[in-house]
């Protein structure tokens, strides 16, 4: 069986998904993110879970790669130039390969090991299903994969996907906490799609089409089998994976209770996406303020009213959180609506340009 030792990529500093530093760089970002190289095998392009593809600007230590190929990333990088949406261009200060097998059928595995692993978040984006998991590490090598079970069709008309977390620890000990990220291809969404080719066409080209990607983690104490069920046509598991001490301090809202809090006079409601993103359409009543800019901080303290509450929202609600914390931080009462301007069409809500 082919073993793939799980590699960091650009290192020169230490990377941290979840910090509990207390600072928020607005124009930083750390996602699960496909890494594109081009025919020599150079970092080029990021493409996110939402489309937007993002120029990476030449650096020294962006080659050695693969050429023409798609890597799945943990990656940290800050976007320049959002207000050209033609030419998005992003700096790379590091990335790693996360793993991400496609699932296979239990048959083809030789042996089946499914030692207890920590789920400390899940969550759906683009055609992923990611997970960060919490594992004790000491000195040895460890298997992870996913086990497709198949697909069984409910009485409701619904389909569900039933996958095993594949994890073979190797006897080692435990020794101390570490974090694995997993991000295999949604299959559901795939076949929602019509993309009955999706895995055999455009994931044969990609790096982390591999049968075993391995890791220096090992188990935990809690979850031995775990099985994820999630329907074609509707999925909502999205637990984050950072839970910062400021998003405590402000509250995520659905897109009902939204609609019916920017009601309020009072509320100062923010689209804090770009001006581009925001001439193609936005909620009524909104004032454009671009989270990405170096010059957000200043446009708050100039445009809002730090004794009236505050609504934030963006197009899939990941920037809004980022704005949202840095509003706590200024002493405002912040509200964000949750999955974004996206969930907010979905549900037939009201948007003008």
């Amino acid at each position: 069986m082919k073993k793939c030792i799980l590699l960091c990529l650009f290192a020169p500093l230490l990377f941290i998904a979840c910090s509990d530093d207390d600072y928020v760089y607005p124009n930083v970002l750390t996602e699960m993110i496909d890494l594109v190289t081009d025919n020599t095998g150079t970092a080029t392009y990021l493409k996110s879970d939402e489309g937007v593809i993002w120029s990476i600007q030449p650096r020294a230590g962006l080659d050695g790669l693969t050429p023409d190929s798609v890597y799945r990333t943990v990656t940290m990088y800050a976007p320049v130039n959002t207000s050209q949406p033609s030419s998005l261009e992003a700096i790379l200060y590091n990335t790693q390969i996360a793993i991400s097998p496609i699932p296979k059928a239990k048959d083809t595995f030789k042996e089946i090991h499914t030692d207890p692993v920590a789920i400390q978040s899940i969550w759906r984006s683009g055609d992923y299903l990611n997970l960060i998991a919490l594992a004790m590490v000491k000195d040895r090598t460890h298997e992870f994969h996913f086990i497709d079970n198949g697909i069984t069709h409910n009485e409701d008309g619904t389909k569900t996907l039933n996958l095993t977390l594949y994890h073979n620890r190797h006897d080692d000990v435990e020794g101390f906490n570490r974090k694995v990220y997993l991000s295999p291809p949604d299959l559901c969404r795939c076949v929602a799609k019509g993309r009955q080719n999706y895995l055999h066409a455009e994931y044969i080209q990609r790096r982390y089409d591999q049968p075993f990607i391995y890791l220096l983690t090992t188990k935990s104490n809690m979850i031995k089998t775990i099985y994820f069920v999630f329907f074609i046509c509707a999925f909502a598991l999205g637990l984050w994976a950072c839970t910062g001490k400021e998003q405590e301090k402000f509250k995520s809202l659905s897109t009902a209770h939204f609609e019916q809090l920017i009601k309020d006079n009072k509320i100062q409601l923010v689209d804090v996406r770009t001006v581009a993103e925001y001439s193609e359409g936005h909620i009524p009543g909104s004032l454009n303020i671009n989270v990405m800019d170096e010059n957000f901080a200043a446009a708050v303290d100039e445009l809002l009213q730090k004794d009236q509450p505050v609504a934030v929202y963006c197009k899939s609600g990941r920037r809004s959180r980022n704005a949202a914390k840095l509003l706590v931080k200024k002493g405002f009462k912040v509200y964000n609506l949750d999955k974004g301007i996206l969930n907010w069409i979905d549900e037939g809500m009201e948007i003008e340009k």
